[in-house]
């Protein structure tokens, strides 16, 4: 019996040796040496050891000896270098275009700040226009409702068009457009849940980011991939909420938005692996406002600039794929009920 493991930091070895000895327990011996029985490798990632080096770890009978594996954990940086590495990312955010949903304000806004920055073109779909301070010529914007299939449809194809103006080519989405809009199941007046707005959230927050994908991703297929060793296409970014996971009363069609996002996250990323697009998901908890006094540690409910430092480190790192990162600061989503009345 076989195993082939690869290892890209140190604390992963931990796992392996563990695994190791789960599968020594599980052999019974035969009167022949464990070398025979079986054989494991592992790869290590670091400055010292070659990507493609492989070293053994020990049999049996060497079960108490010295351990080659831990040996070579003892050789392996204390703190390993976390950068994402050129060599190793394809997506520029430099001189590409991304469409951002929800760009005007909030989530949205921050993103749009880092990939101008960034010395990206932004193409911003919102139903008001974004800060007047933040005109110039790397930003487009869209007015647009969301829900409304022949909007975004027309916002995309001029995108598209002014991309090819530009040089600068389609790169992806970042779906921050959303609502937020809450109700209990029966009301004060033993009413139910409307389902106007039922259908409301759904079609802002879940409908509305399927729309836009795909209509994006239309184009995007075609772009050609990055020189490098994916060649990567592009990346989606979709906007789940911390109310995906632990949702509270009166969020239930928020929370059935956003656990759909969250859900298809998956799936989007295996499909579309074949084209070369990534596809990644970020559930936020509540970002600032007034009710962080309630707030145990941090101190404080996120930024919008913490938001856009995770597309940032999305954008960067090719490795990540079909991941929903919760970037809550551990904070329950709980909110009181008054708040939702």
């Amino acid at each position: 019996m076989s195993i082939g493991v690869t290892v890209s930091d140190t604390h992963v070895l931990t796992d392996v040796l563990s695994a190791r000895l789960n599968i020594l327990d599980d052999v019974e011996e035969d009167g022949e040496s464990w070398e025979k029985s079986w054989t494991s490798c592992v790869t290590v990632s670091d400055e010292k050891a070659p990507r493609s080096a492989f070293f053994p770890l020990p049999n049996h009978s060497a079960r108490n000896s010295r351990d080659p594996a831990i040996e070579a954990v003892a050789e392996l940086p204390v703190f390993p270098n976390l950068d994402c590495n050129d060599d190793l990312n394809d997506m520029k955010v430099e001189n590409r275009t991304f469409v951002v949903s929800g760009g005007s304000s909030g989530l949205g806004l921050a993103t749009v700040q880092y990939l101008v920055e960034a010395k990206a073109f932004v193409s911003i779909l919102d139903r008001s226009p974004p800060p007047p301070d933040l005109a110039s010529s790397q930003i487009r914007f869209f007015q647009v409702d969301i829900t409304k299939v022949d909007e975004i449809e027309k916002a995309v194809e001029e995108t598209v068009a002014w991309a090819k103006e530009t040089g600068a080519a389609l790169a992806g989405v970042i779906n921050s457009a959303g609502v937020g809009v809450a109700a209990k199941m029966i009301d004060a007046h033993n009413q139910p849940h409307s389902l106007d707005l039922w259908d409301f959230v759904l079609a802002v927050n879940l409908t509305g980011s399927f729309n836009l994908t795909r209509l994006v991703l239309k184009h995007l297929v075609h772009v050609e991939p990055e020189p490098g060793k994916d060649g990567e296409r592009g990346v989606i970014i979709f906007v789940s909420s911390s109310a995906a996971y632990e949702g509270q009363p009166g969020q239930v069609a928020y929370s059935a938005s956003k656990g759909a996002i969250r859900s298809m996250t998956l799936p989007l990323a295996r499909d579309l692996g074949r084209h070369r697009i990534r596809v990644m998901t970020i559930a936020p908890s509540a970002f600032s406002s007034s009710l962080e006094n309630d707030v145990v540690f941090p101190k404080r409910f996120g930024e919008p600039q913490e938001f856009a430092q995770t597309v940032k480190w999305i954008l960067e790192c090719g490795y990540l794929n079909g991941e929903t990162v919760r970037l809550s600061g551990a904070q329950a989503a709980a909110l009181s009920l008054s708040l939702w009345s």
